[in-house]
């Protein structure tokens, strides 16, 4: 019986011990990973942006909601792995390659966009992930983003606006879409 009383004690005190050290344990969140810098606060506030930079014609607003190339090559390249997954490691040539690859064909699509869209107040209808959303080791995508958007003539019509990535509760557009 006594043996059975410490074995429960010692048992306790582990118990105690993980639960105490849990309780002081710093959160996931502080862990030093890289942030987006700005961003929206949802993906609703990001798509009202987008339209926003529309409706001013203005392409540099446009651009303002991608992610930067430092965020591309310190969150999205080395993040883009399976959730608990280490980063991915990938030299600075290919990651110079791909992010000169999506900031040509982004700004390419921004233009175009403007062309069709610019100085428009489109009305956001609905929103549909093509790719789905999915979750990796450094960020979450919602993939393919289609807009359903009524043109200031009444007309429906879709807008595509790329893959949004969301880090810590901020949001961005990866790159502007130009066919996913």
């Amino acid at each position: 019986m006594r043996r059975l009383l410490i074995t429960g004690l010692s048992g306790a005190a582990v118990v105690l011990a993980i639960v105490t050290l849990a309780m002081h344990a710093e959160p996931e969140a502080s862990i030093d990973r890289p942030k987006l810098s700005g961003g929206a606060t949802s993906v609703g506030a990001l798509l009202d942006e987008l339209l926003e930079a529309v409706a001013a014609n203005d392409e540099n607003a446009l651009h303002r909601l991608r992610v930067t190339e430092t965020e591309y090559r310190s969150i999205i390249v080395p993040g883009t792995v399976s959730a608990g997954a280490p980063p991915r490691q990938a030299s600075e040539q290919i990651t110079t390659f791909f992010w000169s690859m999506l900031d040509t064909k982004s700004r390419d699509y921004g233009r175009l966009t403007l062309r069709q869209f610019g100085g428009q107040h489109l009305q956001r209808r609905g929103v549909e992930y093509r790719n789905g959303i999915k979750r990796f080791g450094g960020y979450t995508a919602y993939g393919s983003v289609h807009l359903t958007v009524v043109t200031d003539e009444g007309t429906q019509t879709e807008l595509r606006s790329g893959t949004i990535a969301e880090v810590d509760g901020r949001y961005k557009l990866i790159g502007l879409n130009w066919d996913d």
